[in-house]
């Protein structure tokens, strides 16, 4: 399963001292988004940002066109939180003409407080 690790309230230059010793390197997760609070995590992964890709780890290849009506959204805000998730590298964005269809980065968010 591949997951990626959240951290909050770490500072990344510890984690980056701890990789200098190499024993350390198996340890750490492959993928991390550090987070300075739970205020900041809260404001980035919102309720709806959860959802959404909570909802795209169910169902796969459907353009954000179809995902924005199952979701009973707007397609302008839920194309907006599918690129802050993709800049994040939660997702990545496929373009396939004029249709454009997300996918998913990893199966499990595991947070570290």
């Amino acid at each position: 399963m591949k997951k990626i690790t959240v951290k909050i309230g770490v500072d990344m230059s510890d984690d980056l001292d701890k990789l200098d010793d190499p024993k350390n390197v198996d340890k750490f997760p492959d993928s991390i988004i550090y987070f300075k609070s739970i205020r900041q995590l809260a404001s980035t992964l919102s309720a709806q940002k959860l959802s959404l890709l909570q909802y795209l780890t169910q169902v796969t290849g459907e353009p954000v066109t179809k995902v924005a009506i199952e979701l009973g959204r707007k397609k302008e805000a839920v194309s907006r939180d599918l690129h802050q998730l993709e800049k994040l590298g939660l997702l990545q964005m496929e373009r396939q003409g004029k249709k454009v269809y997300p996918k998913v980065s990893y199966e499990a968010i595991q947070i570290e407080l």
